[in-house]
């Protein structure tokens, strides 16, 4: 063990960097929010006048013609809306997907801080096994390789795994809730097709791989316990006609003063709390081991 490493410093410095962003993406999610709303009124004022105010101008390259405008159809107020409610849902999903990569980071580097501390807490798994055997006396060794070498050898939930053997008494508050590692395979699987499918996907096919994944976690009864529960809870993200396939993380309007506001009060709440019970978990278990 390496005595002069203040495990516990390093951790609280990890979450305090993740805490900070999550901070900087609930202000600029707010700021975003604003900015629809006060579109929203001008659009308002506008009427159906609106979409006629917004000359575009190109060059026409054959004809040799600069600044001719385009001819668009004519929007009514309730398409440029739509638009515009659409684009704000867009700029939430890459939030989220941006939230859960400072979660996949602070992940790494509480795996990096835990591995030079123990390091038979890495799971030997296929190549990962042949990297992890050096005795490392630097923690600025493993960060490099975790962040740059081995990205594409061991993933963020083989990571998360990896920590949770750490952490025994985690099992106490999955099961006493299991919505808690449900939530973050949720949102993995989220901003998983956010990148890489624009934020469209089926919400039924979105399920079994969050079932196949928790299995391994959890068990699959509890999956199937609780599937009218989940399904709910995955249905919430996900549009309606002609959306059904597009996941949606803008706000729920119940009443003009009553809202369900998807991304911050659930999912963004959700990955924070998570991280903070590794946090706290591992702290308490460190601290347990140094006495």
């Amino acid at each position: 063990m390496k005595c002069t490493f203040d495990y516990v410093s390093e951790i609280n410095n990890a979450f305090n960097s993740f805490s900070k962003e999550m901070k900087f993406i609930t202000y600029y999610k707010s700021s975003k929010h604003t900015t629809y709303k006060n579109e929203l009124e001008q659009l308002k004022k506008l009427g159906d006048n609106a979409w006629s105010s917004h000359t575009i101008f190109f060059k026409d390259i054959i004809k040799n013609t600069d600044n001719k405008a385009l001819e668009l159809l004519e929007l009514e107020f309730e398409d440029i809306k739509k638009y515009l409610k659409v684009q704000l849902n867009r700029d939430y999903q890459m939030l989220l997907a941006s939230a859960y990569e400072f979660f996949q980071k602070f992940i790494d580097e509480l795996y990096a801080i835990l591995g030079f501390y123990k390091p038979s807490i890495w799971n030997e798994k296929g190549n990962s096994k042949c990297i992890y055997k050096k005795d490392y006396s630097d923690i600025n060794d493993i960060r490099n390789l975790i962040k740059f070498e081995d990205k594409r050898k061991i993933m963020t939930y083989d990571q998360l795994n990896d920590i949770r053997t750490f952490l025994p008494k985690i099992k106490v508050y999955e099961e006493k809730d299991s919505n808690y590692l449900f939530m973050i395979v949720l949102i993995s699987q989220l901003r998983h097709n956010i990148i890489h499918n624009n934020g469209y996907v089926d919400r039924y096919k979105i399920k079994e791989k969050i079932y196949k994944e928790l299995k391994d976690k959890l068990s699959y009864s509890i999956c199937l316990d609780r599937d009218e529960e989940y399904t709910s809870i995955i249905n919430q993200f996900f549009g309606i006609n002609e959306y059904s396939n597009m996941i949606c993380l803008t706000e729920i309007y119940k009443t003009k003063i009553r809202y369900v506001d998807r991304f911050q009060s659930i999912l963004l709440y959700d990955l924070i709390s998570y991280a903070n019970l590794l946090k706290q978990l591992t702290i308490d278990n460190l601290l347990i081991k140094s006495e």
